[in-house]
């Protein structure tokens, strides 16, 4: 599976699982020295927020003496084997995600972001000398901020009533 990007050298890059051919019927992998990643096990994982993905693990059974080890491998060990990990639910939603932006309508939303949101961020940060938070902290951050929000929808709201 081929994501859209605009860095090519990164896009093509050969070590990157997503530009590994899979072959349905096996359900495997195969890397750029033509070694098979077959499915291996599937692991399940909750985030915090109560959310539960399903990973599927394919793994190599063999690397060593592999000519593109150096590149591949992360692990300075030369017995480790190339383990890929897949959620298949979140390459649903990347691949959606993708074919939304690519339409006319997404094109259309991507230009507007650029009026709508970045010139707010612009303004607050420039013209409020709003460069970094005074609080710490997660929850504080997010309250400052939301401050920051409502007082610049405030003088919005006030420079449209004065009209």
């Amino acid at each position: 599976m081929r994501w859209r990007s605009k860095n090519k050298k990164w896009r093509e890059d050969p070590m990157r699982p997503a530009s590994w051919p899979y072959d349905e019927k096996s359900d495997s992998y195969a890397c750029p020295n033509e070694k098979t990643l077959p499915f291996a096990w599937e692991s399940h994982a909750t985030t915090e927020l109560g959310y539960r993905s399903t990973v599927r693990v394919y793994k190599c059974q063999d690397c060593s003496d592999c000519p593109l080890g150096a590149r591949c491998l992360k692990s300075k060990d030369p017995d480790t084997a190339r383990e890929v990990r897949i959620s298949p639910t979140l390459n649903a939603f990347k691949r959606r995600a993708s074919e939304m932006l690519h339409t006319e309508r997404g094109s259309q939303l991507r230009r507007q972001r650029s009026v709508d949101v970045e010139t707010i961020f612009g303004d607050i940060k420039r013209n409020w000398h709003f460069d970094r938070f005074s609080l710490r902290g997660l929850k504080k951050v997010d309250h400052e901020f939301r401050l920051m929000a409502a007082g610049h929808n405030l003088r919005k709201l006030t420079l449209a009533l004065a009209v």
